[in-house]
């Protein structure tokens, strides 16, 4: 039996956790451009409603185009910079030595 793999695409208000935003995707779809599509879509209708000052995302986010997307609608965020970033890569490196 073959099982295809599903992802559920997620935003919650931050104080109780509860979901304001879902969408099932399948599993074979891009994290990123799944964000860019959330942000161009939804993003101005969470802000608006739930007073939000911060998006809290994964690296996926972390590319060029959307991070254009949050700053067209001035939005701010908390994301890990990708390891495969040669300047993140680099301060990493830099903490490992002095630790």
């Amino acid at each position: 039996m073959i099982f295809p793999w599903v992802v559920l695409q997620l935003m919650t208000e931050n104080e109780a956790g509860i979901p304001v935003f879902m969408a099932p995707a399948s599993g074979n779809v891009n994290d990123k451009t799944c964000f860019q599509e959330i942000i161009k879509n939804h993003l101005s209708c969470f802000r608006a409603a739930l007073n939000s000052h911060y998006l809290v995302a994964d690296a996926a986010m972390y590319v060029a185009e959307t991070l254009q997307l949050l700053d067209d609608q001035k939005q701010r965020f908390i994301s890990r910079v990708p390891l495969n970033i040669k300047d993140a890569k680099q301060l990493v490196g830099k903490a490992r030595e002095k630790s």
